[in-house]
C-alpha cells in the first residue's frame, strides 16, 4: 500500500469516528479540541523533535483551512453562516 493510499485510509477512518460521534450528539468543539490535543501529544512522542512535531500538526491545520476556503469559493450561496464559537471560548 502507497503512503498516499495509507494516508486516505486513514482519514476515511478518522471522518467515520468523527460522523459517529457527532450522530451521537458529542459537541463538535469538543471532538475538534480532543482530536488536536491527541495528534499534537501523538506529534510529540513520535517525531524526532518538538519542533518538526509542530509542523506536520500545522500542515494539517492549514490543509484544512485551504480545503474550507477552496469550499467558501466555490458557493454561490447567500445562507447565513453557522454560529461560532465565541472569541475566547474555552472547551475544557
Amino acid at each position: 500500500m502507497s503512503n498516499e493510499t495509507s494516508n486516505k485510509c486513514s482519514a476515511l477512518k478518522v471522518e467515520r469516528l468523527i460522523n459517529e460521534l457527532m450522530e451521537d450528539g458529542h459537541n463538535p468543539a469538543e471532538i475538534s479540541f480532543t482530536l488536536a490535543q491527541y495528534a499534537t501529544a501523538l506529534g510529540l512522542e513520535m517525531a524526532p523533535d518538538p519542533q518538526r512535531a509542530l509542523i506536520v500538526v500545522m500542515n494539517g491545520f492549514q490543509a484544512a483551512c485551504a480545503n474550507t476556503i477552496e469550499e467558501d469559493e466555490g458557493c454561490d450561496c447567500d445562507e447565513e453562516p453557522d454560529e461560532t464559537v465565541p472569541l475566547g471560548t474555552t472547551v475544557h
